[in-house]
């Protein structure tokens, strides 16, 4: 297999979003069309984004090697966390 073309790599943004009338919290993506990943809580709910991202990209016919997410907070000032996600996906 010729790794050039088989290790492709992207970023995918990932958002939390909370219904003000019912509470519930999501994962949403624009750049993943599809991606909607509710939890308990938001641990859980960052715990099932790359598993529910792997998912989605394998269910549209991609070979997904490894997904991983981090909280984006460069740039926040100290103490301050983000609603945002950039999962990393390598195909």
């Amino acid at each position: 297999m010729d790794t050039a073309i088989a290790d492709r790599a992207y970023t995918i943004r990932v958002h939390l979003v909370r219904h003000a009338e019912s509470g519930l919290t999501v994962a949403l993506s624009r750049d993943l069309r599809g991606l909607m990943v509710s939890g308990a809580d938001e641990r859980q709910i960052w715990e099932r984004v790359p598993g529910s991202i792997k998912e989605l990209l394998e269910a549209q016919g991609q070979v997904v090697a490894a997904v991983s997410a981090a909280p984006e907070d460069e740039g926040l000032p100290d103490g301050f966390t983000s609603a945002s996600y950039l999962a990393q996906v390598r195909m």
